[in-house]
């Protein structure tokens, strides 16, 4: 029996020995802005997934859903052409990928990005248009990176946290912020899994409770989401209104039917009102949602203090106000 018993506790131990050393590994401890007040940066989102520019030429999806913020090699030679070379070390993380496939490396990058505030105007079909303006330049230092196996840079949720991100609906851009930008009033809370699985991963997994229909539930925060608002699984269905269209929601992992409620009661924290859900299954989250569609205001995921905030009024900002007094009033 003693015999028996020794192999499995040190099987136990050196599990345990693992799990703690996973546990404990971190991502993005030391960026350090050269402006760390005020806006730190902005940076234009578009496109079906979500990509945001952060300098001319320079794209990544924004993926609350990936824990790996990841870098190609086209995308790290354009950096060093701009004067911003990478610093190569060894680091061993898992996480998921933006497939939410799990993804081990044993490589890190650590390299300077640039950041810039934009100039925003509207073209003559109507258009918004966004110009990095020169002389707004702002440095992060010291961000780290994997490699990207694809030719697609992720800016993912171990990023992302360490923010204050504000989502600019008028002009369509991405800001950052260390401290709390102004005119927003906490809506409702986020929580992170306490899954002990989770917690092997590198970046953390954030929800947010809300009621579709009167029924209430933990919705996982997930802007890799393309062109969903709310998603729920097939068998919420029976709940949903009688005005339903089928419609195919496509992402990295493949193509769904789902069926969408145009009209569906939604409730979060204090905020009430009418929405988009989509009911679909696949081997994802159930229920998750993607704040940059679901908003049609500017809002702020402010992953630090925990809370998700609006404005107490609906901000239609004038797009063609941005100007070298927009830069100092940003850099006071």
């Amino acid at each position: 029996m003693k015999k028996s018993i020794i192999p499995i506790l040190i099987v136990i131990s050196v599990a345990l020995i693992v799990y703690g050393y996973l546990a404990a590994q971190s991502s993005q401890e030391y960026m350090m802005p050269d402006r760390s007040y005020g806006k730190l940066g902005e940076m234009p989102i578009e496109g079906d997934p979500l990509y945001i520019t952060i300098a001319p030429g320079l794209q990544f999806k924004i993926d609350t859903g990936c824990d790996l913020t990841t870098i190609s090699e086209h995308d790290l030679a354009l950096l060093d052409s701009l004067g911003y070379k990478a610093k190569k070390s060894f680091h061993f993380v898992l996480g998921r990928n933006i497939m939410g496939d799990i993804m081990m490396r044993t490589t890190r990058y650590t390299v300077d990005l640039p950041l810039y505030l934009y100039d925003t105007a509207v073209d003559s079909i109507g258009r918004v248009v966004n110009t990095p303006i020169a002389s707004s330049l702002n440095v992060l230092h010291n961000v780290d990176f994997v490699p990207s196996r694809t030719s697609t840079s992720v800016i993912g949720i171990d990023f992302l946290e360490k923010f204050k991100v504000e989502y600019e609906y008028d002009s369509g851009l991405v800001a950052l912020y260390l401290d709390d930008p102004e005119d927003y009033e906490p809506v409702a809370d986020l929580y992170m899994s306490n899954s002990p699985v989770d917690a092997i991963w590198l970046g953390h997994r954030y929800y947010i409770d809300a009621s579709v229909e009167d029924r209430s539930h933990g919705f996982f925060i997930d802007t890799g989401i393309r062109n969903v608002n709310l998603k729920l699984p097939v068998g919420e269905l029976k709940y949903a209104g009688k005005k339903l269209l089928n419609d195919t929601v496509a992402s990295f992992r493949g193509n769904y039917p789902a069926t969408v409620d145009r009209n569906a009661w939604v409730a979060m924290g204090n905020r009430i009102g009418r929405g988009n859900a989509y009911y679909y299954d696949n081997d994802e989250e159930p229920y998750a949602l993607n704040p940059f569609y679901l908003f049609d205001q500017d809002v702020v995921l402010d992953f630090p203090g925990k809370a998700l905030k609006l404005r107490p009024y609906i901000h239609s900002a004038n797009k063609k106000r941005k100007s070298a007094d927009y830069i100092a009033e940003n850099q006071l």
